[in-house]
């Protein structure tokens, strides 16, 4: 309960926050850059479509890249440390008080990869309809729009909606874990450049390396693409999602330790972390 309460804290100071507005109009821009040719196709030739655009959004590795982006600036100050922190470390411990700033940034990731879904049938809405099937507009225009032809072929509209979510989510998550732990061990432009570093590795791989396989087996923002995964020189499905759930379970349990290791300095309201001996 005291983890829950922490991640319950990080929600509140999402109230007129100008950060995570910007963050989420973002959000709503690549969805609509994702949407807008399947939906003027649609409008055009008079047929409703389902809303299965969804998964194709992390396949494309220019809009995924600009997402992550997004996701670094909600994500840029972890563990959020501010004057109420010190105080809640001190009545929930710091273990809980890790694990719920973690809760916080799961939860988070989960709510950006279903905004984008839900962004996309709030601009489909005139013309939306739903169906357990790809439908007509999605198979008619599939290769010659964001909507690759080999997801169609593999999965069903909901599996692909699913994995695409769980796969984004996991991602989000590793880049939130990512700076949470940088922060913790190193100034903040040490986390924004690593964290960036990755956010842009699929991208710089498929431009300047011609996807070598080796690099796209340790890119976790490579792995929410279902267009590509288990292709030529690509990680597979199993392999994604594995390397996923063992680099966040890592990275969770790399920031516990460290933080059972830390103290808190409250000085003129500026807050510290400080490395300390577990005592004898």
């Amino acid at each position: 309960m005291a983890s829950l309460r922490c991640c319950a804290m990080q929600f509140r100071k999402w109230r007129g926050s100008v950060r995570i507005i910007t963050v989420f109009v973002f959000l709503a821009i690549f969805a609509y850059d994702a949407n807008w040719n399947v939906l003027t196709f649609s409008r055009n030739a008079g047929v409703p479509t389902p809303p299965w655009v969804y998964p194709a959004v992390f396949s494309d590795r220019y809009l995924m890249m600009c997402i992550c982006m997004a996701v670094m600036v909600l994500f840029c100050d972890a563990p959020f440390l501010d004057r109420h922190q010190p105080y809640l470390i001190l009545r929930s411990g710091r273990k809980s008080w890790a694990l719920g700033t973690a809760e916080y940034l799961l939860v988070s990731s989960i709510v950006v990869s279903a905004s984008i879904f839900l962004m996309g049938l709030l601009l489909g809405i005139d013309t939306l309809t739903f169906s357990t099937d790809w439908g007509g507009v999605l198979k008619g225009i599939a290769g010659r729009s964001i909507m690759p032809t080999r997801i169609l072929n593999l999965y069903s509209p909901l599996a692909a909606c699913g994995l695409a979510m769980l796969l984004s989510s996991l991602i989000f998550f590793f880049l939130g874990l990512l700076f949470f732990l940088c922060n913790l061990l190193a100034p903040p432009v040490v986390g924004t450049l690593t964290v960036g570093a990755f956010c842009v590795l699929d991208f710089f791989c498929l431009f300047f390396l011609h996807d070598a396989s080796w690099l796209l087996h340790l890119s976790p923002v490579s792995w929410a693409n279902l267009n590509q995964l288990g292709t030529t020189g690509w990680p597979t499905l199993s392999y994604a999602l594995g390397a996923l759930l063992g680099l966040d379970s890592i990275l969770l349990g790399l920031i516990v330790l460290r933080c059972h290791r830390m103290d808190i300095q409250v000085t003129h309201s500026e807050i510290c972390l400080l490395y300390t001996s577990p005592s004898p």
